[in-house]
């Protein structure tokens, strides 16, 4: 154990320090994973022993569902040899606090950083990004998380869970409850590939809402704060998507009105529907008609009479009939380009909704 005591010492890499003590301690092959099952370290190459036999806690009790380190071996483990695994696992407990020590750095950094963000000072960005070991010559993403309801640790360990396990750089920390946002030097592309295949892990490892992600685009220190900006408005769309699938939502994939309309904020998208066709909804509601449909097929079909009316399997008057009222209930005129836009942005957000954005 003394060869093993100075390799934490001297930060020795962890695989190094499992290889010997599987060596020299005739210990089974060991892993040190995460809450996710993220591999950390590894007695041999390529060995993540998912599927385990044996579980010892590692370090600090495990503060959310997406914290805390395990060792982990896929064989039995002898009665001689539970005692050896467990003082293993209190000499790893240093590396396992250092972790979490870094972890609470940068969260007492927030405030600072969010500061720098905020006057766009790029000087200022780029000094705490080198203070936190981030290379700031190439390009920053920023990724935001979001799980409503839970304490800020918790989505700061999500945001780590999502970003470890690459060579890639970065740190996080939490802008309030429920909201954590990660700044890393792994390309928004990379991200796209990684963080739904995570999210599919994480998801099992809690009940309640989903977890939503945003990734910003690539941008350097002074133009930073704008591309953070948009993975924020990302992960508002992603927040609003339905199912319990990953919900990641990217800056490139909002280019057009559809996916723009995913990021307003629910009470936003209420309003603004209530305001333009919440009295379409309400009379048809009350008068059993099918104003909306009619609306919505008009529009679908480019403000055709006959087409709408084809569609519908209506005379063409009574589609007159059914616009004008519309146009009453509203006042909005359908034939006016600005009009059609306003119907048309409510009735995507009716849509979203219905569908359980």
């Amino acid at each position: 154990m003394d060869e093993l005591s100075e390799a934490i010492t001297t930060d020795a890499p962890l695989d190094h320090l499992l290889a010997t003590a599987v060596e020299r301690l005739g210990l089974p092959p060991l892993a040190l994973v995460s809450a996710t099952g993220r591999l950390i370290a590894a007695s041999a190459p390529g060995s993540d022993l998912g599927s385990r036999t044996t579980s010892v806690g590692v370090g600090p009790a495990p503060r959310s569902p997406f914290d805390g380190w395990w060792l982990r071996t896929d064989r039995a483990v002898g009665r001689g040899q539970q005692p050896v695994l467990d003082a293993l696992a209190a000499l790893l407990a240093r590396a396992a606090t250092a972790h979490r020590n870094r972890l609470d750095e940068q969260a007492a950094a927030a405030p600072v950083l969010f500061a720098a963000l905020a006057a766009q000072d790029a000087q200022a960005i780029s000094a705490i990004m080198r203070d936190f070991g981030l290379t700031v010559d190439g390009d920053l993403t920023p990724v935001v998380v979001r799980i409503p309801g839970v304490p800020a640790e918790w989505t700061v360990d999500a945001v780590h869970e999502l970003l470890a396990g690459s060579t890639s750089q970065f740190l996080a920390c939490a802008t309030g409850t429920g909201e954590a946002i990660g700044i890393t030097t792994a390309p928004a592309r990379q991200l796209t590939e990684t963080i739904p295949e995570r999210l599919v892990t994480m998801r099992d490892l809690r009940e309640g809402p989903s977890i939503a992600v945003g990734i910003g685009p690539a941008a350097d220190p002074s133009t930073l704060a704008a591309a953070l900006s948009r993975a924020h408005y990302a992960a508002g769309a992603a927040e609003q998507s339905p199912g319990t699938g990953a919900r990641v939502r990217t800056a490139s994939e909002m280019t057009s009105l559809d996916t723009l309309l995913e990021g307003l904020p629910v009470a936003v998208s209420q309003a603004f529907q209530a305001a333009t066709i919440g009295p379409i909804v309400d009379y048809d509601t009350a008068k059993g008609a099918r104003l909306l449909e009619t609306l919505r097929t008009f529009l679908d079909n480019d403000a055709s009479w006959t087409r709408t009316a084809a569609a519908m399997h209506l005379h063409v008057n009574t589609v007159h009939y059914r616009i004008e009222r519309i146009e009453a209930l509203t006042g909005r005129r359908v034939a006016d380009p600005r009009g059609q836009l306003d119907l048309h942005a409510a009735l995507m957000l009716y849509r979203h909704a219905a569908e359980g954005h």
